[in-house]
């Protein structure tokens, strides 16, 4: 079964170290989902030799290889739900290599990761049924570099493997007309990772591929996909005249592998006989006999009574088959309460994904710093939604139901997304069996799924076990993470220090996700104080308040003190947002206006350390 999850991040307090405060920001948490990124494309020419409409966009099949540390880590091959490609992945940093519409390559998938520029495809051809480029679609391959940990999601950058040819024609200064229109000397053996040029004639090269032009066509517009083919300059020609094999030894001798377009115009009126021309394709039109992959050539020709050409060359790196302009993504984002959401800013001629922009297969240019973000309701308070910017993405936590719009304002406009938040009347809410513990003592972690139906609250379902809907993330406090899991859901650290654990869980049903709040554990060398929490296992009711208190037992060597009653001094607050939730800040009197589980969170500060606990408080009516 491929693994559910989405793109992910989690929504916490954040410390530093052990007894160090700071601001709560949103921190993501660690993803493995893979989509493509395939650059906006244009409407394919009238006359083309492929018949599918969607050819340049088409995706019906992904392999996928994970490399970490040189080595093929994982591989799967995918026919549908390219926008959820999944990989259970444990923390740490892998390049993603993706190959599109190549049949299952999985196999091909060389184990060191040193030796994928001399992975090989081979095109089958343009037409044939089932393995075909039109069948198939365009094969196209993409890497990219991310950190299980820092990076949420992956979108790939895929690039097509071979070029946009576009051949203008026109019959100059006597009476003719187009009879056949071709191309010829295409390379078959395609490096995905590496650069492709045919080689061996007999091995390397396609048939011709040709138009079966018809009526007296005197000019128009024909378009060709046409595989990468590196042959580089050769020769030092002047003119597009001497970009031929007569009379240049150096062209003559690298014909057989060298990319032409050809055109037979037959005369009329008068006129007798064919000429055939044929026109060696390149970056320019003078020596170079580069077809490079994902670019776009566009050449418009004059065929002339003697046999000469008259043409216009032009060459286009990076395939600017699309306007230059900007979008929101998604322009209308639906959540459930207490779910994860994301948006993003595009820039599409330049492939900009979530904000970042994307070359060879990983960010170059941090495009989001030009935008500010905010958001707004009919009320003014964060009632449904909470969001900040994190790697690049606007990442949300719904917070309660209701709708607002998401703004991105840039030096040149803004763009806006519409969110709105239903509550599905279910949540997880993540807890520990303690907050504090000594290093090498085992701390055990609860995913609890609560449901709400008909004014009552389910006691929670231990969901930690569910490998296959539940995740578990340690969001590590940056440049210290002490803790580690020792099997699931329970943890244990080797040296002192405070790490923060969050969990999601994945609705199969509707493909929706929810997110829990961060909760600390903190490891010391020796105990030196413990905080918790009483009256939490009491459950409230709605309109009425519920009465927690905050004990302190102070530590000596190790050793536990007298508990002292500190619930007018601890910070009380409720942890994951809920607004119909409200703590007195001094008092500890919780209450509800809804059927719901949320979770009180205390702060107590104690010989210069901070001291926190965690419990799960619920109302019914």
């Amino acid at each position: 079964m491929k693994h559910p999850f989405a793109k992910l991040a989690l929504l916490g307090l954040l410390l530093p170290a052990c007894g160090k405060e700071a601001s709560p920001p949103f921190v993501p948490a660690f993803g493995s989902r893979f989509s493509l990124e395939l650059e906006e494309a244009g409407t394919p020419a009238t006359r083309s030799l492929l018949q599918s409409a969607d050819i340049e966009t088409k995706v019906t099949c992904v392999t996928l290889g994970l490399y970490q540390e040189g080595l093929l880590a994982e591989k799967a091959h995918f026919t549908e739900d390219f926008d959820k490609m999944s990989f259970p992945l444990e923390d740490g940093v892998f390049t993603a290599y993706a190959l599109v519409n190549m049949g299952d390559m999985s196999d091909a998938l060389p184990q060191r990761e040193e030796d994928l520029p001399s992975l090989t495809y081979s095109i089958s051809g343009y037409t044939e049924s089932g393995s075909g480029i039109d069948a198939r679609g365009l094969p196209m391959a993409g890497r990219l570099s991310y950190t299980v940990g820092v990076t949420t999601s992956g979108a790939i950058p895929v690039k097509r493997l071979l070029a946009k040819v576009t051949a203008d024609l026109k019959v100059e200064g006597w009476t003719g007309v187009i009879t056949a229109v071709r191309v010829g000397n295409l390379n078959r053996n395609l490096r995905p990772f590496g650069e492709s040029a045919a080689a061996d004639p007999s091995e390397d090269i396609l048939p011709e591929q040709e138009y079966a032009v018809g009526g007296d066509l005197t000019e128009g517009s024909f378009t060709f996909y046409v595989p990468e083919n590196r042959q580089g300059t050769i020769g030092n020609a002047a003119s597009s005249g001497d970009k031929s094999p007569e009379g240049n030894a150096e062209i003559n001798a690298r014909k057989a592998l060298l990319t032409y377009l050809e055109t037979e115009v037959t005369g009329t009126d008068g006129v007798d006989g064919t000429i055939l021309y044929r026109s060696f394709l390149g970056s320019d039109a003078t020596s170079n006999f580069d077809i490079v992959r994902n670019c776009r050539y566009t050449w418009t020709i004059g065929f002339l009574p003697d046999g000469r050409l008259h043409n216009d060359w032009k060459h286009e790196n990076g395939l600017t088959w699309s306007e230059y302009r900007y979008v929101m993504e998604p322009a209308h984002l639906k959540l459930y309460l207490g779910e994860l959401g994301f948006i993003g800013v595009k820039r599409h001629e330049d492939r900009y994904v979530c904000g970042v922009f994307h070359q060879d297969g990983g960010p170059k240019q941090d495009w989001s710093s030009h935008f500010s973000w905010s958001y707004s309701s009919i009320v003014n308070d964060d009632s449904v939604i909470v969001g900040s910017l994190v790697n690049n993405t606007y990442t949300l936590f719904a917070v309660g139901p209701g709708s607002r719009q998401v703004t991105a304002t840039g030096p040149d406009g803004s763009l806006s997304c519409n969110v709105t938040v239903l509550d599905n009347k279910k949540k997880i809410i993540l807890v520990a069996s303690k907050a504090r513990a000594t290093v090498g003592e085992r701390v055990t972690l609860h995913a609890l799924l609560f449901t709400t139906r008909d004014g009552a609250t389910s006691a929670g379902e231990d969901v930690t076990a569910d490998g296959e809907h539940c995740m578990l993330y340690r969001e590590g406090i940056e440049g210290y993470n002490p803790i580690r899991t020792v099997e699931r859901g329970v943890l244990t650290a080797s040296s002192p220090g405070e790490d923060r654990f969050s969990a999601t869980y994945y609705m199969e049903a509707d493909e929706h996700q929810l997110g829990s709040f961060g909760v600390y554990v903190c490891f010391e060398e020796t105990l030196s104080g413990n905080l918790a929490i009483e009256g939490a296992e009491t459950v409230g009711t709605v309109g009425t308040s519920l009465q927690l208190r905050a004990k302190f037992t102070p530590y000596s060597g190790g050793t536990p003190g007298t508990p002292v009653d500190v619930t007018s001094q601890v910070e009380w607050r409720i942890q994951d947002g809920e607004e119909s939730v409200k703590i007195g800040t001094k008092t500890g009197l919780v209450s509800s206006t809804v059927s719901t589980a949320a979770v009180a969170h205390a702060t107590y500060q104690y010989d210069g350390k901070t001291y926190r606990a965690f419990a799960v408080v619920r109302f019914n009516k």
